[in-house]
C-alpha cells in the first residue's frame, strides 16, 4: 500500500486497498497481544483473506 503510494503517487485501487486494510486490522491486534487463542483466530482469518485475495486477483486476470 505504501510502496504504491510512494512509487505512483496514489493509493491502490479500491479492492486492493480494502484487502490491505483488512490484513492490517488483523495484524495489529496480533502484534500487541500475547493471547494464543487470538493469534490462532487471526491467523485463520488472515489465511482466508489471503486466499480470497488471490482468487479474486486471478479472476480479474482472465
Amino acid at each position: 500500500m505504501f510502496r504504491e503510494y510512494m512509487l505512483e503517487g496514489r493509493l491502490p485501487e479500491r479492492e486492493n486497498l480494502i484487502f490491505h486494510l483488512l490484513f492490517l486490522a488483523c495484524a495489529i491486534p496480533a502484534a500487541f497481544s500475547r493471547r494464543e487463542r487470538l493469534h490462532q483466530l487471526l491467523t485463520g482469518a488472515m489465511i482466508v483473506l489471503f486466499v480470497a485475495y488471490i482468487v479474486l486477483l486471478f479472476r480479474q486476470l482472465r
